[in-house]
């Protein structure tokens, strides 16, 4: 009899077992199912972050919908709407997120201009232009500078140079500064290098930035004083944790980020042994004007 109970035991334990596993599968595909163009615009009028991170079946025309519905939707929708749009890949989105560059709400349009650093599709170079023209926010006139530069049209560098003359805000004429150099500009160019060789501890990670953003590895000589300099540029680890990357460290990582070839360890931004900076140091100078 004893026997017998415990067999029913385990019997009703599998199927049980069973059961949750197929509920969970269940679950599993249902979260997994692709969202229509219905439920995405009701995701983000509803505030639900979770759409950005699940798959999407809608249609290209979603931009479209989107770009509809815009007037209507609050400032956290936009949010929303703005990082979903990365992900519908059309010269439509990018145009879309283009336009919410202008928004009233600085918070929607800083991340629009952030976004369309990572479409696949460059809005056209003359939209990019009028855009700058018309955005009073220092920020997100850097931003579509440097998507100017990332079109890579050489033959818009004038029109580009005659917006930087009237630019005021100094940070954003940097971004425009790494634009121009990236579309060939040679006055600019040697301005860039003297930049580079001159960059305080201060200015370091965001000319950084700019010389991965402008990606010639030849420019990294002018990261050459920076690697005898060991002055603190920003913390490493935790509060906890009082190691600083120096700008020694900076430019070794940032000429390991360009494809510069030498024996780097660890692969990460670290403290490097003076042995590591040598190495840096070699094949940086090594490079071709």
């Amino acid at each position: 009899m004893r026997q017998l109970i415990v067999a029913i035991f385990i019997l009703v334990s599998i199927v049980g077992l069973l059961d949750c596993v197929a509920s969970f599968e269940q679950a599993a595909t249902v979260q997994e199912r692709p969202m229509s163009s219905k439920e995405v615009m009701k995701a983000i009028r509803e505030h639900d972050w979770d759409i950005v991170a699940r798959p999407l079946a809608a249609p290209v025309s979603l931009a479209d919908e989107i770009g509809r519905d815009l007037p209507q939707l609050d400032n956290e929708s936009k949010e929303i709407a703005v990082a979903t749009l990365e992900h519908i890949h059309s010269p439509t989105s990018s145009g879309l997120l283009l336009r919410m560059t202008g928004d009233s709400n600085l918070q929607v349009a800083a991340a629009a201009a952030r976004t369309l650093l990572r479409v696949l599709h460059i809005p056209p170079v003359d939209d990019i232009l009028a855009a700058i023209s018309q955005r009073e926010n220092d920020f997100v006139r850097g931003r579509l500078y440097l998507l100017a530069g990332r079109a890579n049209e050489a033959g818009k560098l004038q029109a580009l140079r005659a917006l930087v003359n009237n630019e005021k805000n100094p940070d954003s004429a940097l971004d425009a500064q790494a634009a121009m150099v990236k579309l060939g500009g040679e006055p600019e160019r040697a301005a860039f290098l003297e930049r580079i060789r001159t960059a305080r501890p201060d200015q370091a990670t965001r000319a950084s930035d700019h010389l991965l953003y402008i990606n010639d590895s030849r420019l990294a000589k002018g990261m050459i004083p920076w690697l005898s300099n060991k002055s603190p540029v920003f913390r490493l680890g935790t509060d906890r944790d009082e190691r600083a990357a120096r700008m020694c460290d900076l430019a070794v990582y940032t000429a390991h980020q360009l494809g510069i070839k030498f024996y780097m360890e660890p692969q990460g931004i670290a403290n490097f042994e003076a042995s590591i900076i040598a190495n840096a140091e070699k094949a940086v100078l090594a490079l071709p004007d």
